[in-house]
């Protein structure tokens, strides 16, 4: 018996060390009680929150933003092509694109982004915007949340959507 409950015990510890690991430094990152670590010392990084959008949040490869069509934010997808550039895509219901971002020296993030032409919802354009390093959140609120209020992590390819949920 005891045997059997030193088991569940340590079984539990490691499921609740596992979610400590996976979703702590993304609250602590969205709460700006974390810098975000740079994965080599010529990576200026961009991860962390941005004035731009309505709202940008990006985590190592993906992200939110709240500046969309509809109600729920939209995702952000994106890779390193150079030291200081990333290529990605963007998106939210009825409305896709392509996105390039180059970190400046100034701490701004450079964004040239093309709407895809089978988009559905909006005008099929294109443009440039410069994201700003957002002032630290006072509260959790401040963190990209669905429009039900649960926490957003965007994952590529889960379930054939482009995002899924915290209640995932």
């Amino acid at each position: 018996m005891r045997h059997r409950l030193l088991v569940r015990a340590v079984s539990l510890l490691a499921g609740l060390m596992s979610l400590t690991v996976i979703y702590l430094p993304s609250i602590a990152l969205a709460q700006g009680v974390m810098e975000p670590k740079a994965s080599s010392s010529s990576d200026l990084g961009l991860m962390g929150s941005w004035d731009g959008w309505g709202g940008v949040f990006l985590d190592r490869s993906s992200g939110s933003y709240k500046d969309t069509y509809g109600r729920r934010p939209g995702w952000i997808h994106y890779k390193r092509t150079g030291p200081h550039t990333f290529e990605g895509t963007w998106g939210e219901p009825g409305r896709t694109g392509t996105l390039q971002l180059r970190m400046g020296e100034d701490r701004k993030v450079y964004v040239n982004w093309k709407v895809d032409a089978g988009s559905t919802v909006g005008p099929i354009n294109s443009g440039s915007d410069v994201w700003t390093p957002a002032k630290p959140p006072t509260d959790f609120q401040s963190a990209p949340t669905n429009y039900d209020g649960t926490l957003y992590f965007p994952r590529p390819g889960v379930g054939g959507q482009p995002g899924k949920t915290s209640k995932d």
